[in-house]
Formats: structure tokens, sequence, C-alpha cells
């Protein structure tokens, strides 16, 4: 296999693609019908494989004829992270989207944070620096666009604070400051808080009667335990449950190619029977 097919501009091509494309996923197409089509590129020529009804078992079907194609090292929806997890391109349109919802910056500083944030998605090792986000800007010929060094501060921030990014180097300027895709779900705001709505909290706490305050305390030490208890045993019967449900959908994948190769077969002895009884005339 030519180490093109495993190298670091080809991983992200395969990912821009993958962001751009209606499924999600790499070498797999949404059709009009709404069902997702298995593709591959191989010396000029692309090869569709028959439809899915879903996108995962579509993704997961291309990833095993990826790997017999092009070998065990190659790029994959799997290997990508693209199939569970918070890389995938359903999760990172999200958070981008509550980004921009949450946007503090404007309009143009926010599109260039949101360009450098699939820039840092699409490296493969989710890093990346501002100047990258430049060059993708000229790239998509949607115009060249030039940032001060405190318009770059400013982004840089904005993104950490958010929850989404954490700087690695900040060697030299902050064009060429390294920041790493970090995405930290705890640490994005669900609703803005105001400074009049703090102060409309501390009135209200301040009527309060020290034994009511300390039961209040009390309380909320409660559901802080409950809710840190509720989120283990979410994640130990995620960890159970992620393995059997890529199981299954492996299984259903495997089970309608079977069904497909199973109609080709049918229509093949149609074919042949049909011509026997032309033979018989």
């Amino acid at each position: 296999m030519s180490l093109f097919y495993t190298s670091d501009k080809w991983y992200s091509y395969l990912l821009r693609g993958a962001f751009k494309s209606k499924s999600g996923f790499i070498g797999v197409i949404k059709t009009q019908n709404n069902d997702f089509k298995p593709h591959i590129s191989l010396n000029g020529s692309t090869v569709f494989f028959p439809s899915f009804n879903d996108a995962i078992s579509a993704a997961l079907f291309i990833d095993e004829k990826r790997v017999e194609l092009l070998g065990n090292d190659c790029i994959t929806n799997q290997s990508a992270g693209l199939i569970y997890g918070d890389y995938t391109v359903k999760n990172m349109k999200k958070v981008i989207d509550e980004y921009i919802k949450a946007n503090k910056l404007g309009i143009r500083l926010a599109n260039v944070a949101t360009v450098f944030l699939e820039v840092l998605w699409s490296n493969r090792t989710r890093q990346g620096r501002i100047i990258d986000a430049e060059k993708s800007f000229k790239n998509r010929k949607c115009g060249a666009i030039h940032l001060t060094d405190d318009e770059t501060k400013l982004i840089l921030n904005d993104l950490q604070e958010f929850g989404l990014i954490r700087i690695t180097s900040n060697k030299y300027g902050p064009k060429l400051w390294v920041a790493k895709l970090d995405l930290k779900k705890e640490l994005r705001p669900t609703s803005p808080i105001t400074p009049t709505t703090k102060e409309k909290d501390m009135q209200q706490l301040d009527k309060l009667s020290p034994e009511m305050l300390e039961n209040l305390a009390k309380q909320a030490a409660e559901l802080a335990r409950a809710k840190k208890q509720e989120a283990e045993e979410k994640h130990n019967l995620r960890t159970l449950l992620d393995p059997l449900i890529l199981n299954a959908v492996q299984a259903k994948g495997k089970y309608e190619r079977l069904l497909n190769e199973l109609l080709d077969t049918s229509t093949e002895l149609d074919n042949v029977l049909n011509a026997l009884k032309d033979a018989l005339k």
C-alpha cells in the first residue's frame, strides 16, 4: 500500500470530506432515497457498494473494504474516531453550533474561530495554529483574512474559556501558538449569567436565615453527590454497552450484505431459468 494513504495530508483530506458529507463518515454518501451508499476511490476510479439503511452500518462496511484493499494501516472511520465519542462529525457540528450561539466576539472573529476548530479536528493530532485557519480561508476562496495579534489572542482565549481548546505552546507570536482540541463539556455555559442575575441571586440569599442557608448548603451537597454518582453510573453503563452496540451494528451490516448477495444470486437464477425456458420453446 502507498504511504500516501496513511499520510497526515490524506488524513486531513478524508476528515474534511467527512465533515462536509451529509453522512458524517469517510466513504459514505447519503442518497436521495435517504439511505447510505459506501464507496471507495482507488487508482483513479470509484467503486460503489450496496446501500444501507443507516450510516453507521455503511461506515463499518466501508472500513472493512478499506482495510481489505488498502491494508491494516489505512485510515478508517473507526481509527479516526468517527463512529462513537466526542469527536464524531455530529458532535463536532453540535459543539460548533453551541459556540456560535454563545458568541461574544462578533461574526468575523467567530467565523475564524469555527474554521480553526474544523482545522484542529481534521488534524491527526488534533493540534494546530491560528495561521492554519488563515490559510484555510485562502484555500476556500472565500476571501483572505488577516488577524492582528490582539484578535488572535481574543479568539484563543474565548475558545479556552468555552472549554474547546488548550494551549500547548505559546512561543513566538500568538498566531504561532499551538492549540489542541480538547472538548470539556463541563466548561461550556448552558445559559449566559449576567451580573444582574448574580446580584438578584445574592439578594435572595441575603433574605434567608442562617438555618435555611445551612439547610440549603446540605441539600446542595447531597445533590452534588447524587449527580456525581449518576455520572459514574452512566460512564460505567456506556463502557459496558458501547462494545455490545458496535457488535450489534456489525452483525446487522453483515446480515444486510448477505441479504444483498442472496438477492443477487436469486436474480442470476431467474435469468438462467428464463434462458432455459426460452431454449425449450
